[in-house]
């Protein structure tokens, strides 16, 4: 008897991750994080979608993954949707090009730890994404992509895949969902070191490349800023770049390794806890500070210490310094 009811929790419980799905209409996160790709399961840190890639790849955002109750599986593109190199136009927001242009007849299954899409031309998040890899031509679509869910609520939906050098992360929120937003300021003090002359810039991570954000300092202290407005639940990684010559001159980081606010698994890059509320972070150029300061180095000098031995009867071939001093 105990096994039969143990056998209907589990059929139970696929039953009602389906019953999430079926009828129901999905879209991308709408924040930074939405989706990414990593060398294994959970870890985007190849490449994920920053803030300013919503806004920039807003015809992507506004796709609608439709769940049909009969079953049937709708990709719901608009007018136009994102567009890559692969499928032989510039990279941008365009008309949907067949076969990934809504019109596969789809269908969609699921069991609880697992997503099929099948039909040519059908898919979640991103087009070139399969379980063999990216696509290179359009024609190579498969008829069936199947998906791993890593969880399912009513609330939010996240699909990962294994295309073979890495995963891809997919994640969705029901249809029509608006996250509330607030101001993020960022500010670093340059009291430590010699701002060069493309100026202060944040990068890396959630933000972007490494001249994601350029900082400005109007009043000339020294403290650069820039106050930019983001998603509730906004996090992930971040650095503070002096003087980057393009968006990919990543040795003009700062240097936080071994301090504790670098975070050894992401490149030593900052960490931006979820922002919740408007939210300023003051800190110091290559240091953990949290108030704005700039801890001062210690000036150093040098000390000549010299004895005269010539009236030293005893003999001597060397001779020690010793004492409290610095612990000698």
């Amino acid at each position: 008897m105990r096994f039969f009811s143990f056998l209907v929790c589990i059929l139970l419980g696929f039953g009602a991750q389906a019953q999430n799905l079926a009828g129901t209409q999905w879209q991308l996160y709408p924040g930074a994080g939405a989706m990414g790709v990593g060398p294994n399961q959970g870890d985007t840190g190849w490449w994920s979608n920053s803030e300013g890639d919503v806004q920039a790849r807003a015809c992507l955002f506004d796709d609608i993954y439709a769940f049909n109750a009969d079953g049937s599986f709708q990709n719901i593109l608009q007018d136009a949707t994102w567009l890559e190199g692969w499928q032989g136009v510039a990279e941008g927001c365009g008309t949907p090009i067949a076969p990934h242009d809504g019109t596969a007849m789809a269908t969609w299954t699921e069991d609880g730890s697992s997503l099929t899409i099948d039909g040519t031309g059908a898919f979640m998040g991103l087009a070139k994404v399969h379980n063999n890899g990216e696509l290179s031509d359009p024609a190579d679509a498969p008829a069936s992509i199947t998906y791993e869910i890593t969880s399912l609520s009513d609330d939010a939906m996240m699909l990962d895949i294994n295309f073979g050098p890495g995963w891809w992360r997919f994640q969705f929120v029901p249809a029509g969902t608006e996250l509330a937003t607030y101001d993020l300021t960022l500010e670093v003090n340059t009291a430590t070191i010699e701002v060069g002359p493309n100026g202060m810039y944040a990068g890396g991570g959630a933000l972007g490349n490494a001249q994601a954000v350029a900082l400005s300092d109007d009043d000339a202290d020294g403290v650069w800023s820039a106050t930019m407005t983001v998603s509730e639940g906004f996090s992930g990684n971040y650095v503070f770049l002096n003087s980057p010559n393009d968006g990919n001159d990543w040795g003009a980081k700062e240097n936080l390794a071994g301090l504790e606010c670098a975070d050894a698994g992401n490149w030593n890059d900052r960490i931006l806890a979820p922002v919740t509320e408007n939210t300023t972070i003051s800190t110091c150029f290559g240091q953990c500070t949290t108030d704005g300061s700039c801890e001062q180095s210690a000036e150093t000098v040098d000390v000549l210490f010299s004895v005269d031995m010539n009236d030293y009867p005893l003999g001597f071939n060397f001779v020690n310094l010793s004492g409290g001093l610095n612990g000698w």
